[in-house]
């Protein structure tokens, strides 16, 4: 590589350097431009001076570095080109990870895309909604569309799953028809309606059997896929019917009692997690930064142990189950990265089988196909002591359409390191050179001993999906209870592990070699006269609490106050956590928590605090100069789902038309709220007052006492966005004149984002139709209205759309055909919809885009502007007909109530 074009992969284009300037220069301050240079000193010639040599060197090591991180952009964007590896292929057909006569299918689909796939989270606004939506996509047909159309993963519970079988990341990001599916789907994750993650990720979760009063632990929890989908399914409702509705979720059910820890060691990887979590505004949720071997013994106040219910340990591996998603991994899979990982994990499990309850559930997932990282993690664990404990293996959970993945190997090869050809059954098969570098827990038990017995009854009961039968990426899952038997305590006592030598929270010794156990041969699991007692407290030595956040007295002045001026009753206090020393803080800040989230809080460990945070921030104090002589306490828009379902009184309710007004404005004079009180559109103004009783409301705005506030739609403005679960609210202050939106950007574009999505997802798939016909497609025939594909009404709306499209001529998009025959069209289709009642009030089942499609036909046959005027109602007429259409007005003429107008807005112009 030449000088120039090793700069070129570090440099844009537009600022690279000029042949003739140095190249020591450009490393030394950058390129700034041409510049005057001496002769003599240019690149081509040989450097005169240490010095320039020097910087020679360290201008080529940055062209390199550049060049390798481009190398692995490309990997990430780019098809790989030699999707296949020898050593990998002949190491796993060597194993049997795949029935033989699967191998070429298995091979095939490892070399394609990994299908799009998402789960809808259930606590979202517009779960039900977006539900709907999907089911209603899922039913596109054609040969343009049938990528578009998601299937539903019917073994996910609730209709919450999905995936585009057909669409993959790549195609996602680089297909120009598929621009607004990606930005639709981005919109949604950013605002926590859905999660992108793959289907088989979804797995260990549902493994764990999830329940509302439970105490989760997540060893390795980054980057919160996982996180987000149990701490999602601590809110689910809990009924014997696991296909049901999400409508059926409650917006004032009570809050789940249950806590999950998400642990993540690196810093970088636990915001992330922290941010994706943080969608969900759960109380039931907390984040802690721990080496996951050394995650602490936890004492709970009463001076018990606390462990926890369920524990998830997805643990780091060589991940060659994602070669769809990460085609680079193809050019450096090898057996090392196996082996090297294999102490961790092991290392993990044990770990968490320490912390499980008795009777406690355990999933131990990897997405890897190798044996060394999944049966022999598994076989390790199952077969030691756990402070008198037996755990056992248990069958995953029945998931009815899932296509059935292999069973767990009974018996396995190990590698030599540097050549995946080369295996060994036994330890003993081993050359002299190579034992110190094989651990005996990398080898299945000797054929024959008690070892063997046990685990050939058990290895079943792990699960290995490979991509062509699930369609989706490669995984691994195994699923431990611990038997109910000793004392709790004697638990965290005594941790025993031969293998692992490890402490609770210390490194203990480093993992020795075959030839360090020679004596032992295999049988390296049962032994117990290796064992070692680790205290877990040591006499006199003080134990330090988790986490700064301390819980808030019942009788707390401030809390006090806050209780008093929202009408909340003062016992939530027992939800309640702050950081130690803000009692008398100004700017204090209170996080409301579930049950076993504050007694995690309150739990203390040998290694003190590493909880980086927990639970939803509901309430902050304002300075001392905001609004004198008010409370100056103010409702945070993260916290302000859970006060609302506890009876939070500052509360006013408006309609769509008015909140989303005052969502874009952010501010609006207190004389409009008076005004909306007189039209209908606003309730509960009587909240904010001195004196609720007086009736007066018109005398004097000042009556109304400022302060923060809740504003919420109208009970009937909720069916335009169907609530699954927290309703439709911002928080608000109100001063002496105005009242203001006090939400970031983010979170009042997230509210604005749930009351559009039934328009977002028309303009998605209209988009689409666009595309095509831009790039000279054809349809064989009318495209099918993904609305109207249920219903009693189908055949007469697909009539009405296709009648709406003969009115535009095709091959020129937007283009309007004559006059008269416009005319004469739109007569005909709208007597022959309204001769079957379709242009009734809107149901559930019927079609809203078809409606919409009318709604501007018949505005596009009005000459008259003014005439516009005459077809709304209500208390908002604007003088710009064209400015109406896009506020959610009625279609008053057509019979049609609440349907928003906006769409082929130019069209309307052309004709006005």
């Amino acid at each position: 590589m030449t000088p120039s074009a090793a700069m070129a992969f570090v440099t844009p284009a537009a600022a690279r350097p000029r042949a003739d300037v140095p190249f020591g220069q450009v490393v030394r301050s950058g390129w700034q431009g041409p510049a005057t240079v001496k002769q003599g000193s240019s690149f081509g010639h040989a450097a005169t001076s240490e010095r320039q040599l020097g910087h020679l060197l360290v201008g080529l090591f940055v062209a390199a570095v550049g060049a390798s991180r481009l190398k692995r952009r490309r990997a990430k964007l780019e098809p790989w080109t030699d999707q296949s590896n020898m050593q990998f292929e002949a190491y796993y057909l060597q194993q049997g990870v795949c029935p033989a006569e699967e191998w070429q299918h298995f091979l095939d689909s490892l070399r394609t895309g990994l299908p799009i796939a998402v789960r809808v989270n259930l606590g979202s606004h517009v779960a039900a909604q977006l539900v709907e939506q999907l089911e209603r996509l899922s039913s596109l047909r054609g040969d343009q569309l049938s990528a578009l159309a998601p299937r539903k993963l019917p073994w996910f519970p609730r209709s919450l799953g999905w995936q585009w079988d057909e669409l993959c990341g790549l195609d996602l990001r680089k297909d120009e028809q598929h621009e607004r599916l990606r930005a639709y789907l981005a919109w949604l994750k950013d605002h926590g309606s859905l999660h992108r993650q793959e289907a088989v990720s979804m797995l260990p979760p549902l493994c764990l059997d999830v329940q509302p009063g439970q105490a989760l632990l997540e060893l390795c929890a980054a980057p919160g896929s996982k996180s987000q989908q149990i701490v999602d399914m601590l809110h689910w409702p809990q009924n014997s019917e696991q296909n049901v509705s999400p409508d059926a979720v409650s917006s004032g059910g009570l809050l789940p009692r249950g806590v999950l820890i998400a642990n993540e060691v690196d810093s970088k990887r636990a915001r992330v997690l922290s941010r994706e979590v943080g969608r969900l505004c759960s109380p039931c949720f907390a984040m802690t930064c721990h080496d996951a071997r050394y995650f602490p013994n936890l004492t709970d106040s009463d001076g018990s142990p606390f462990l926890f219910d369920r524990v998830l340990a997805d643990v780091p591996c060589s991940c060659d189950g994602t070669l769809r998603k990460h085609a680079g991994i193809w050019d450096k899979w090898s057996v090392g990265s196996a082996m090297t990982l294999h102490p961790l994990q092991r290392k993990i499990l044990c770990r968490g089988l320490a912390l499980l309850k008795p009777g406690g559930r355990l999933v131990y997932s990897t997405c890897s196909f190798n044996p060394l990282e999944d049966e022999a993690v598994v076989v390790a664990a199952l077969l030691r002591r756990h402070g008198g404990y037996k755990v056992t293996l248990v069958d995953l959970p029945h998931f009815e359409g899932l296509p059935a993945g292999c069973p767990g190997l009974q018996t396995w090869v190990v590698p030599h390191p540097k050549d995946a050809q080369v295996c060994w059954r036994t330890g003993a098969e081993v050359p002299e050179e190579l034992r110190r570098r094989l651990l005996p827990s990398f080898f299945p038990p000797v054929a024959g001993s008690e070892e063997a017995a046990v685990w050939e009854l058990q290895h079943s009961r792990c699960q290995r999906f490979l991509p062509h039968r699930t369609n989706g990426g490669g995984f691994f899952v195994a699923v431990f209870e611990k038997d109910v038997g000793l004392d709790v305590s004697h638990e965290l006592s005594k941790v025993h592990d031969e293998n692992d030598d490890v402490g609770p929270t210390n490194p203990g010794k480093q993992d020795e070699g075959l030839e360090g156990r020679a004596s032992e041969g295999n049988d390296i699991f049962l032994g117990s006269s290796q064992q070692e007692s680790v205290q877990q407290t040591v006499p006199g030595q003080s134990l330090r609490q988790v986490s700064d956040l301390e819980a808030v007295a019942t009788d707390d002045s401030a809390w006090l106050e806050a209780a008093a001026f929202f009408g909340l009753d003062p016992g939530l206090a027992c939800h309640l956590r702050r950081r130690q020393g803000q009692d008398t803080h100004p700017r204090q800040v209170l996080f409301w928590v579930s049950e076993l989230a504050g007694r995690f809080l309150a739990s203390r460990a040998r290694c003190g605090g590493h909880v980086s945070s927990a639970g939803v921030r509901v309430l902050q104090q304002l300075g001392k100069s905001f609004l004198p002589g008010t409370p100056r306490w103010r409702v945070l828009q993260e916290g302000l789902p859970l006060l609302l379902q506890h009876g939070l009184k500052r509360r006013i309710a408006v309609g769509m038309s008015f909140m989303k007004r005052l969502l874009h404005a952010r501010e609006l004079e207190v004389s409009e709220l008076h005004a909306g009180v007189e039209a209908g559109l606003l309730r509960g103004l009587d909240s904010l007052m001195e004196d609720p009783s007086r009736e007066e409301l018109e005398e004097e705005p000042l009556r109304l006492i400022p302060g923060s506030l809740a504003v919420t739609l109208l009970p009937g403005d909720q069916s335009a966005t169907p609530s699954a679960g927290p309703e439709v609210a911002v928080a608000a202050m109100l001063s002496g004149r105005s009242l203001t939106v006090f939400a970031s950007v983010e979170e009042v574009a997230s509210i604005l984002y749930c009351l559009d999505l039934e328009a977002r997802t028309t303009a998605l798939y209209s988009g689409v139709a666009s595309f095509l016909v831009k790039h000279g497609a054809t349809y064989a025939s009318p495209l099918k209205d993904f609305a109207c594909l249920v219903g009693p009404r189908a055949v007469t709306w697909a009539s009405a759309k296709q009648r709406f499209r003969s009115v535009f001529l095709i091959q020129a998009p937007w283009a309007l055909v004559p006059k008269e025959v416009m005319i004469s069209t739109l007569e005909s289709g709208v007597a022959d919809l309204r001769g079957h009642s379709a242009l009734a009030p809107e149901l559930s089942h019927e079609c809203g885009l078809g409606k919409l499609s009318i709604q501007l036909m018949t505005m596009s046959t009005i000459e008259d502007p003014s005439a516009l005027a005459e077809l709304f109602a209500g208390v908002e007429q604007l003088s710009a007909p064209v400015l109406t259409m896009l506020l959610d007005v009625p279609w008053l003429a057509l019979a049609q109530s609440g349907w928003p107008i906006f769409g082929l807005l130019s069209q309307i112009n052309v004709r006005k």
